[in-house]
């Protein structure tokens, strides 16, 4: 016998007619009916229904959680049938006559426990306009060898769905309830969660394809399949990662492949030699130890797999290590030559050659032997929080060893000849240093662009500070860090925090196959993109096979017009599984012009560390006369209002602009002072400015180290930025009491208008207006201070990092949830 199931969403108009399909036959046990939480008077029709047709139809509760999404509700509808096989009805569709009568006969005699067929399609007043019959019409051609087939031979109506979705809607899908349960039910997918559901179900069940119609699917303009979203692709990208993470012989079986390259909305077939799984023609990385220098291995390995540090007396950071273990288990390189820089070659920053070269054998790593090859080395950069003293800058060229060096990007050659070519590798799980061992918490692999000093970076320190009780984390970044960006890796260090730069120890077209091999070693519950890189946007749909039930959690997007955002119409970054909005205009972007759905979309502010904050906060007297004493340090008179700009000097942030502020006032002979905190690509131009124009009443600073200190100092910030999401800087400076003049981009004016505490600029890039808020700024200076004053304690409050944390856990938390289902 069968129940029937419906949900109901929205469809006043058509769900009469579709319960009365299904009470058509005798072979209908039950229907069953529950409310999404329509707003067009369905859940009333549907309980005048329930009434007339007494035991027959049967209403559950909706529940107050309204719009749930559909596979909620059919798992829902599924877990309370009393039949044996299950029959979904959209309730916007109808049943063909005689179908239950079909598919009862088709069941016992193919002892089946899945059946779909083909369709008839209907328009707004249930007319037959057309047809949907399966793979005798389908979407797009299918490929040849898929041509002509026996669809219910073996696996072929799999593959079949490989290429494309033929079923096309659970209305044409009747199941088993022990198929059901063995499955786990539909997973959480707006779009495709029929097309998974019955993918699986022809991998674990026995699947029928019948030529004969047993649905009629309404065609009309609010049609789900209908919505334009680029999210509707991610879904399927998404959902076959599932499938082959779940099936990898998927991947090997020839008729397969040919479907899932022929897969339009799929895109691009990712193959597990791709990603370096399952290459026979490629060389596994090799899992390397280190020794002491003597030879005493640290633990057992073959020979070849030993690393030799130079000297017992040389002492190298986790992070270098890791980052020089991850760049050694490459067969093509010898050694590494580690430099405490950011400079790129020829000149590294070396406490000693022997020093810092580590070779991948005990011999020595640069001795070439009889070998007709040349070395080659690769340069690993990395920054430690303070400098030994003993540090020399040298130019590689004219250290002895290296006379004949020449370099490739990182790549270091030395020797007559040309070294080995490069070979084709394949992951493998690596004891990696500094991997955090099993704790039983669950893992987060963190994936910035890179570690810079930005607000990005910045915010990321402080949530994994605040949340490294409840994660073991890893840090893993794409991108190599140019020198006028700066470092933040000596706070991950600070939090033992365990870092690898794919960047540094590798060329861009093995990032994949590392990222891999860093999947298998670390085994993360979850994966957090905390901001986008070009690597990233290029291979997204690489990334996701690697991660193919991992839960990833996207959050590259800082700009609603410009950015990252022009990359998310890319069915690869659209199939990750989560994703954070930093600001109001982002999520409204996210969910009304993507259409993503709302159940996967965040906003998650940044945050600031209140704590340290507070503690630094000085007022009264004090502050007087501290602040009297810094700014005569930097040659200020403390009797001056002083505002300051403080981020990346690069074309967004618009630091020329601010300058131009500064020229102003010095032409009108005003007596404030512009503090230019930051570096950056315009770092120059910015200083030709204050030369060319002998703005004395400027004073420039590459970095701070203190924001406390700072921020005692200033009178106001000025942000003229062309894109911002929430800058860190304007809350710590509201969480000093202190007012800001900004434009309006991101959630600044929300922010500023709320507390009251700022002038906001209507347009960016307007020399005049700029200088027109600048004065009527300067003019209510005291006012805006006293209402930030004021409300300083709220700004602590409401952005600590113990509280946006919390939205970042339950965000990460959701996603993990979403993906085990």
């Amino acid at each position: 016998m069968f129940s029937v199931i419906i949900p109901v969403y929205n469809h006043k108009h058509y769900v009469r007619e579709a319960v009365e399909s299904a009470l058509g036959s005798r072979l209908v046990q039950e229907v069953l009916v529950v409310d999404d939480g329509s707003t067009d008077g369905s859940a009333e029709l549907v309980q005048t229904i329930s009434r007339q047709y007494g035991p027959l139809v049967k209403l559950l509760p909706g529940g107050p959680a309204g719009n749930m999404g559909a596979h909620e509700r059919l798992n829902q509808l599924c877990h309370a049938v009393a039949g044996a096989w299950i029959a979904v009805l959209n309730s916007d569709d109808q049943f063909c006559a005689n179908r239950f009568e079909l598919v009862h006969e088709i069941a016992r005699s193919q002892k089946c426990n899945f059946v779909a067929g083909t369709m008839l399609i209907i328009d707004e007043s249930s007319s037959i306009i057309g047809t949907k019959r399966g793979h005798f019409e389908p979407e797009y051609p299918l490929p040849f060898e898929l041509q002509n087939i026996n669809i219910n031979k073996e696996l072929n109506l799999f593959r079949i769905l490989c290429s494309q979705n033929i079923i096309a809607t659970t209305s044409n899908m009747l199941f088993t309830k022990d198929l059901y349960s063995k499955l786990g039910g539909f997973r959480d997918l707006r779009w495709c969660h029929d097309w998974d559901f019955a993918l699986r179900a022809c991998l674990e069940g026995k699947a029928i394809f019948s030529a004969h119609p047993l649905t009629k699917y309404r065609a009309h303009a609010t049609n789900t399949i209908k919505e334009q979203s680029p999210h509707v692709d991610g879904e399927v990208v998404r959902l076959f990662a599932w499938l082959l993470e779940d099936y990898p012989w998927i991947d090997k079986d020839p008729s397969t492949i040919v479907a899932l390259r022929s897969n339009r909305h799929l895109g691009h077939y990712v193959r597990d030699r791709d990603i370096g799984r399952s290459d026979t023609e490629a060389h596994d990385l090799a899992d390397r130890c280190f020794s002491n220098g003597s030879g005493a291995v640290i633990s057992q390995t073959e020979d070849d797999g030993i690393v030799s540090l130079p000297s017992k007396e040389a002492v190298y950071a986790p992070r270098a290590l890791a980052n020089a273990a991850l760049c050694l288990a490459q067969e093509d390189y010898d050694f590494v030559f580690l430099s405490e820089t950011l400079e790129e070659l020829p000149f590294v920053y070396v406490e000693s050659v022997k020093a810092n070269v580590i070779g991948r054998t005990i011999k020595d790593p640069l001795a070439s032997g009889q070998s007709i090859h040349a070395r080659r080395g690769r340069l690993v950069r990395h920054v430690p929080a303070f400098h030994s003293e003993t540090l020399q800058k040298i130019d590689l060229r004219i250290v002895p060893g290296f006379e004949d060096v020449r370099w490739e990007g990182a790549d270091i050659i030395v020797g007559a000849g040309q070294p080995r070519a490069f070979t084709r590798i394949t992951a493998r799980p690596l004891n990696l240093p500094t991997l955090p061992a099993s704790s039983g918490r669950p893992r987060c692999l963190v994936f910035p662009i890179f570690m810079a000093l930005g607000g990005v970076e910045r915010n990321t320190v402080e949530i994994l500070r605040a949340l490294k009780h409840k994660y073991d984390f890893l840090v893993v970044t794409s991108e190599r860090l140019a020198a006028h960006q700066n470092s933040l890796h000596h706070q991950l260090d600070e939090l033992e925090v365990p870092c690898l730069d794919l960047a540094e120890v590798a060329n861009v077209d093995r990032h994949i196959v590392m990222l891999e091999a860093i999947k298998q070693s670390f085994r993360p519950d979850v994966v957090y993109i905390c901001n986008g890189s070009p690597w990233l946007a290029r291979g997204a749909i690489y990334f996701r096979r690697v991660f193919g039930k991992t839960a990833i959690v996207d959050q590259q997007v800082y700009d609603s017009d410009v950015g990252w955002i022009e990359y998310y119409r890319s069915n690869g970054i659209q199939s990750f599984d989560r994703f954070i909005a930093t600001n109001e205009r982002i999520m409204r972007k996210f969910v009304s012009n993507f259409r993503m759905p709302k159940n996967r979309v965040d906003l998650n502010y940044p945050c600031i560390n209140s704590d340290r904050l507070r503690a630094g906060f000085v007022d009264g007297d004090h502050l007087m006369e501290k602040r009297r004493a810094a700014l005569r340090a930097m040659g200020i008179d403390y009797d001056h209002r002083v505002f300051a700009f403080i981020g990346r000097l690069t074309p967004q942030k618009r630091p020329l602009d601010f300058l131009d502020l500064a020229r102003r006032s010095r032409d009108i002979e005003n007596t404030d002072h512009f503090m230019l905190i930051g570096d950056g690509e315009l770092a120059d131009e910015c200083d030709d400015y204050i030369a060319c124009h002998r703005l004395r009443n400027v004073t420039r600073l590459q970095r701070y180290d203190d924001v406390c200190q700072v921020m005692n100092l200033i009178d106001g910030l000025v942000i003229l930025s062309a894109f911002e999401g929430l800058p860190i800087a304007m809350l710590e400076t509201l969480a000093f009491g202190k007012p800001a003049l900004a434009t309006d981009v991101g959630d600044i004016a929300l922010v500023l208008n709320e507390y009251k505490s700022g002038i906001i600029i209507g347009e960016w890039g307007n020399a005049e207006l700029n200088w027109q808020s600048f004065i009527e700024f300067r003019e209510r200076l005291t006012e805006f201070s006293e209402n930030a004053m004021r409300r300083r304690g709220d700004i602590l409050d409401r952005f600590s990092a113990e509280t946006i944390a919390q939205a970042y856990d339950r965000s990460w938390s959701m996603a993990m949830r979403q993906i085990s289902k």
